[in-house]
């Protein structure tokens, strides 16, 4: 079930489970996980732990940079979110970036080093290359080509006691201890140093179990209760929204700058095409009576509402902007065609033209997608919300193209008459 990015290194550790296909397993993905972490327990010698379901891993849902110019008050604000978001039920998998790097070795040259002509970098070319090794010669067989390595025998490599016994070469010639010539320090840093906009950052990053909170409900409780007593206790530190949670908001603002623009475009293509400028508003009056049937079809089919929800209701929208259209246009091909015609009796002969082709253009699109709300395989799987909109949608915006469209153009037109 675990899928890392890097299971080759010698600090990682990975557990993967095959699961049998349905029906054979009853259980979901997302249930065997949740069931995992529940049983699973405290793991305190574990630096950082993810359990992956899927082969693409989403940003973290509750996530937040901190920012300040001590590296001490931001270790103990990260320290201190992370403690609270440990006591929200349904938060798992909490973890920040102040996570500590590999050991190292500092190297100081004394009085004797420096007068034997030794550097610090000579000093580590050297230690490299006895302790990890150097190549001598590399040997071509086949299409490979193997690299021989010189250096000590693992016996010599296991502890860093044995740099109390190591002598290094000096530049004019001869030996001298190490111990002699340098003093070595052991330090250990942050894996990774983040700044934004040149300030010093650390991230804090959780995720939520949905059965138990959504990320909406987890980031609320942050900002009211433990953001507020950071601020005044750490002056001078800024916290923002980061993750998933700033994906969410570049994509708003995003929708935000476009969706008007579209919406315009539209309206202009609409009104050429009609040569009217209040019957494309009429065409989108659809759009609430879609959203409502696919709220409905979530709440009777038991689906929680999310992206793949709305995507299905923009689909929703083109299809009833086409059926409004369709309506529309022969409306105004009967006008034309019969000017002293009643508004009402033009409405009515348009819709009864029209009604077979908008009956059979959503019945045979929600029958067509009607077997994918059955589909329950985890490939496939998060396809149903997006069914679930679309037949929701359509269902609603077929009667009210059929219904409500004639009786609108009928009040807009016979009130003119």
């Amino acid at each position: 079930m675990t899928d890392p990015e890097d299971p080759n290194g010698s600090h990682l550790a990975s557990v993967q489970v095959k699961l049998n296909e349905r029906p054979v397993r009853q259980a979901s993905p997302a249930q065997m996980e949740r069931a995992w972490r529940r049983n699973m327990g405290a793991l305190p010698q574990v630096e950082r732990m993810e359990i992956r379901t899927t082969g693409v891993r989403p940003r973290p849902t509750v996530a937040y940079a901190l920012q300040h110019d001590d590296a001490e008050t931001l270790g103990k604000a990260a320290a201190e979110l992370q403690a609270f978001l440990a006591t929200i039920p349904g938060v798992y998998e909490i973890a920040d970036s102040l996570s500590l790097g590999k050991r190292h070795i500092e190297i100081e040259l004394t009085p004797a080093g420096e007068a034997a002509g030794l550097t610090p970098a000579a000093i580590g070319m050297q230690l490299r290359a006895n302790f990890h090794g150097m190549e001598v010669q590399r040997i071509q067989r086949g299409h490979e080509e193997l690299r021989v390595m010189v250096r000590y025998p693992h016996e010599r490599r296991r502890s860093l006691r044995e740099l109390a016994d190591e002598r290094v070469r000096r530049a004019g010639g001869g030996e001298m201890p190490l111990s002699m010539a340098a003093n070595l320090t052991e330090s250990r840093e942050l894996a990774a140093l983040m700044r934004i906009n040149g300030i010093r950052t650390a991230t804090v990053e959780a995720r939520t179990d949905a059965a138990v909170i959504t990320p909406d409900q987890a980031r609320r409780r942050v900002v009211q209760e433990i953001v507020p007593e950071l601020h005044a206790k750490y002056p001078g530190l800024t916290i923002g929204p980061e993750g998933g949670e700033r994906d969410e908001r570049a994509m708003l603002e995003t929708l935000g700058l476009l969706v008007p623009v579209v919406l315009i475009a539209m309206y202009a293509l609409m009104a050429a095409f009609l040569r009217s400028y209040w019957k494309p508003l009429v065409a989108v009056a659809g759009f609430p009576m879609s959203f409502a049937g696919a709220v409905l079809a979530h709440w009777v089919l038991g689906w929680d509402l999310g992206a793949m929800s709305f995507l299905g209701l923009i689909a929703v929208f083109g299809v009833v902007v086409n059926d409004t259209l369709v309506l529309l246009d022969r409306y105004n091909t009967i006008r034309l065609e019969n000017a002293m015609l009643p508004a009402i009796a033009a409405a009515s002969a348009a819709a009864r033209i029209r009604f077979r082709a908008v009956l059979l253009t959503t019945a045979t699109t929600v029958l067509g997608l009607s077997p994918l709300l059955y589909e329950r395989s985890d490939d496939l799987i998060f396809v149903v919300p997006f069914v679930v909109s679309m037949i929701g949608g359509l269902i609603l915006s077929g009667a009210f193209t059929l219904l409500v469209l004639p009786a609108l153009v009928m009040i807009a037109e016979g009130a003119g008459e």
